[in-house]
């Protein structure tokens, strides 16, 4: 019902800036009902399948930009990992706004490419990757001096997840994310 209000909302603004703010919220919300909605439909309350659940943001946020970029292949390299909802809630939104990120920004100035999303197990760590190939155009993202908010968003659900954030820009532009599994206290 909140998306459906924001979705409103959006149709009916005029300002482009406004827009894509009301847009980046929909998405938001998107992710956790998808999350929720998972939850109710399995029964099962305390664990989710990453797999399912990140293909289906990845899906959902690739759909919303589908107009201007039909261009853009998705993969996605995930194995069965069935995984804590508490940790399946900030997963979601840090895959849900690179995506949105690499859709915004990386296709600028070409109309064709690739959005990888990648996740491993690897002892009691989750190994989650979000690449894209597209045009950097020579700008360089610096983390520690972000001012967007989905990066600082990002930066702040990897904290609260306890693990670390890298970037590689060698090739398009590759998010690397190191989750401990374990509760750590």
């Amino acid at each position: 019902m909140i998306s459906s209000l924001v979705s409103l909302e959006c149709k009916q603004q005029q300002e482009p800036k406004v827009k894509r703010i009301l847009e980046s919220i929909e998405g938001r919300i998107a992710t956790l009902a998808n999350l929720y909605s998972m939850l109710f439909s399995s029964g099962e309350l305390h664990h989710v399948p990453l797999d399912q659940y990140l293909r289906q943001i990845a899906l959902a946020v690739k759909t919303s930009f589908i107009s201007q970029l039909e261009n853009i292949t998705l993969q996605i390299d995930i194995p069965p990992i069935n995984i804590d909802v508490k940790k399946a809630a900030p997963l979601g939104m840090i895959v849900n706004e690179l995506m949105t990120n690499a859709l915004k920004h990386a296709f600028v100035e070409k109309t064709d490419g690739t959005i990888r999303i990648a996740a491993s197990l690897q002892e009691d760590q989750l190994q989650l990757s979000v690449a894209d190939n597209g045009a950097d155009k020579g700008q360089k993202i610096d983390l520690a001096a972000s001012t967007g908010l989905g990066l600082q968003l990002v930066q702040a659900l990897t904290m609260q997840l306890q693990g670390k954030l890298q970037l590689n820009q060698s090739r398009g532009t590759e998010f690397n994310l190191q989750i401990p599994l374990a509760e750590t206290h």
